[in-house]
């Protein structure tokens, strides 16, 4: 059986801020938006918390909304082992020219100013030059 935890993280609308109150289950994987009560009916699973973060993202963009969260900058993205190790909920903060390290390890809920934020369809593609450019 798994365990679950509130997290509480900003999002922004346009130059709307929202609060946001979400429970993040594990074991099975799952997220879903306590608060703000009109969206308090999304809720995503996944094989991991990255993951279901991720579907939660791709619902709030339909509403215009992105989260304001490390895990939503372009320049954050976990590798494979790292996401095996913590369940998808650390990531590291890529620096150009920079072999990520464990002091690059961020908390994918963790706070993250506004205009740092991307969607998640942005954030695939930076991801990709990344990869495409060959460098870590």
């Amino acid at each position: 059986m798994g365990k679950s935890e509130i997290v509480n993280v900003t999002g922004v609308a346009g130059e709307e801020r929202l609060e946001f109150v979400l429970e993040v289950a594990s074991h099975p994987f799952s997220i879903k938006v306590l608060e703000p009560g009109h969206l308090a009916s999304i809720e995503t699973t996944g094989h991991d918390v990255r993951d279901c973060f991720s579907g939660l993202r791709r619902q709030l963009e339909t509403h215009g909304i992105l989260l304001c969260c490390m895990g939503a900058r372009p320049d954050v993205w976990p590798s494979g082992l790292l996401t095996q190790f913590t369940d998808g909920r650390m990531a590291y903060l890529h620096r150009e020219g920079v072999q990520p390290s464990r002091a690059d390890e961020v908390d994918i809920f963790a706070p993250a100013d506004a205009a740092d934020v991307v969607t998640v369809e942005q954030q695939w593609i930076a991801v990709r030059a990344r990869i495409d450019r060959g460098r870590p």
